[in-house]
């Protein structure tokens, strides 16, 4: 996948033009066509620069929140980071990222 393979240089280059890219209809058709499950993940490693300009880290943000990634496959690893539901003294369920 060309686009996967030059993400780094395209975003580091001229990061809106980049996720306007990704962002675009066409662009969504070509990767379905094209049989790849994570070509949308593909360019994860390129755009997410926490050291960054404001500009690289607003248009990281822009694609994270309007792509659509596939949903985690049951029988998969949990995620790590996902919040667990703990049991509070009531019994009422409560995520263990709750202050208490």
């Amino acid at each position: 996948d060309l686009v996967g393979r030059f993400a780094p240089a395209l975003f580091g280059a001229e990061p809106r033009n980049f996720v306007s890219l990704l962002l675009r209809p066409e662009h969504a058709k070509a990767e379905e066509s094209s049989g790849s499950d994570n070509s949308s993940q593909s360019v994860l490693p390129a755009i997410y620069l926490p050291n960054a300009s404001l500009e690289h880290r607003k248009e990281g943000l822009r694609y994270l929140e309007t792509s659509k990634f596939p949903a985690p496959v049951p029988g998969q690893r949990p995620d790590p980071y996902e919040p667990k539901a703990a049991a509070a003294d009531d019994g009422e369920p409560r995520s263990s990222w709750a202050s208490g």
